[in-house]
């Protein structure tokens, strides 16, 4: 039976992060509790209190202290998790933004020895940009092979990183990587300055760039591409009425504040009868 690690890195300093994170954790609790080869770690940068510790632990989170790294990305230290020596023991190791929630199980959806991440939603880095920044790194110029997943603009591999597995035997390695080139893009002068369409800087996606990166430089594992329904952006597109996702990714307090409560019951779980159109 493959053996399963979901973590997430919660920043306790900031309380939204917590609250995000209980949810989350609350609802892999409730859609993983009868399977027991899924284990739910809840990271926290620095020393979490004890309070919150237990909370977690009420609902079948491990829950471990992470050094924080001295990254002007601050988003980066999710991958902290990545480096913990207890995952060995594992097959695949998830890590998900703890601004997430799990509807049902989805180990069917994983692959074993793959990298498995959505391609993002829309162009938060341009094409032009990310076609830029492999030329500087020697790797050319590779197809535009993919879709951004809800406005369709084309694109090379590109991913949203709020979601993505990996073999567990290479996520040591992985996290190094992902650590070395997210420092060396935030230190590209050029980059500091450019906007997307959307008026975002886009090396505030330094995280994002450098699986793409990584990708083109040979340094994942095989990529296998998730679906909407393993990463599905609630604050993009409306919850179908049928074939509810597995991972809704809900981006921030205010689209759960407004569009979750038309389809969570009071507990903060999916209602079968009150679904978004």
């Amino acid at each position: 039976m493959t053996k399963i690690a979901i973590g997430m890195v919660i920043d306790e300093r900031d309380a939204k992060y917590f609250t995000q994170a209980s949810r989350l954790v609350r609802s892999l609790h409730r859609a993983f509790c009868s399977v027991p080869n899924v284990h739910i770690f809840a990271c926290f940068l620095g020393v979490g209190s004890s309070s919150a510790k237990q909370s977690l632990k009420t609902f079948g989170a491990e829950p471990v202290d992470l050094c924080q790294l001295p990254l002007e990305h601050g988003p980066s230290n999710k991958l902290r998790f990545l480096e913990l020596m207890d995952l060995r023991s594992y097959d695949i190791v998830g890590l998900l933004d703890c601004d997430i929630f799990v509807d049902r199980p989805f180990s069917d959806e994983l692959i074993v020895g793959a990298f498995q991440a959505k391609i993002a939603d829309i162009e938060t880095v341009s094409l032009t940009t990310l076609v830029s920044i492999l030329r500087k790194r020697g790797i050319g110029t590779p197809p535009a092979e993919y879709r951004t997943s809800v406005s369709g603009a084309r694109t090379v591999m590109y991913c949203n990183s709020g979601v993505l597995f990996i073999p567990a035997n290479a996520a040591p390695a992985f996290a190094s990587h992902w650590l070395t080139e997210i420092n060396s893009l935030y230190s590209e002068t050029w980059l500091l300055d450019r906007r997307n369409n959307y008026g975002q800087r886009e090396r505030s996606f330094c995280d994002q760039i450098a699986l793409t990166v990584l990708h083109y430089k040979g340094l994942l594992p095989t990529f296998r591409p998730l679906g909407n329904s393993m990463n599905y952006p609630m604050h993009l597109m409306p919850v179908p009425r049928d074939n509810l996702p597995y991972i809704l990714h809900y981006h921030s307090d205010h689209v759960w504040e407004t569009l979750c409560l038309e389809c969570f019951n009071s507990d903060g779980f999916i209602s079968k009868q009150r679904k978004v159109s």
